[in-house]
């Protein structure tokens, strides 16, 4: 075969381009908007048809004045233990880095420092959860 030879082995890439510029230059199929039919849901999700919402949304908002108006200093202690304990996973697990790989200690504890700090007490400052806790 010659550089400029098209044999049976070029119909494949050749298709393969002509399908992929078809799908290329076709547009989705426009849906329209769907509201009011009837929607039959499995039967562990058939609680959801009865839940009222704005009672719900009510009961949860009561709850979070409740929980805002009894924080005191039980939680900034709750707090300060959770520092030290993240603190405390930081401390063994950088300091037992030195350890031969695999080091399942360093794993373990580098993780619970990270997803303490991240999930324990970020996640809840960014929210707004220990505002007040600490007049300072």
């Amino acid at each position: 075969r010659g550089a400029g030879s098209r044999g049976p082995w070029m119909l494949g890439p050749c298709l393969g381009a002509l399908t992929l510029r078809h799908l290329q230059r076709r547009k989705p199929p426009r849906r329209k908007a769907r509201g009011g039919e009837a929607v039959t849901l499995p039967s562990e999700d058939q609680w959801i048809q009865q839940l009222n919402l704005e009672k719900f949304g009510n009961e949860v908002h009561e709850l979070g004045q409740k929980l805002k108006a009894s924080q005191d200093q039980k939680d900034m202690k709750h707090l300060r233990k959770i520092v030290l304990w993240s603190r405390l996973c930081a401390v063994i697990g950088l300091g037992t880095m030195w350890m031969a790989p695999p080091n399942p200690i360093s794993i373990i504890f580098l993780s619970l420092w990270t997803h303490s700090a991240w999930t324990m007490m970020g996640h809840h400052a960014c929210h707004g959860g220990y505002n007040r806790c600490d007049d300072s």
